[in-house]
């Protein structure tokens, strides 16, 4: 099925100017290097101006 990704937290690097977002893959593969659709909090489908193309950078597994 499609990547659907829900993301529960995100991290500001040091110098401010990107994200660490941490969150759980629900269906699909996540791939680094992978360019992704991300939803803002008031995306809608009738205006997707909430929304924009990101690759995917570095990826971490995080075992509990």
């Amino acid at each position: 099925g499609p990547l659907m990704c829900h993301t529960t937290k995100m991290y500001s690097t040091d110098d401010g100017v990107q994200f660490h977002a941490f969150g759980r893959v629900l269906s699909g593969t996540l791939q680094a290097g992978q360019p992704v659709k991300v939803l803002g909090e008031n995306y809608s489908l009738e205006d997707e101006e909430d929304s924009q193309i990101c690759t995917v950078g570095r990826l971490w597994i995080s075992v509990a």
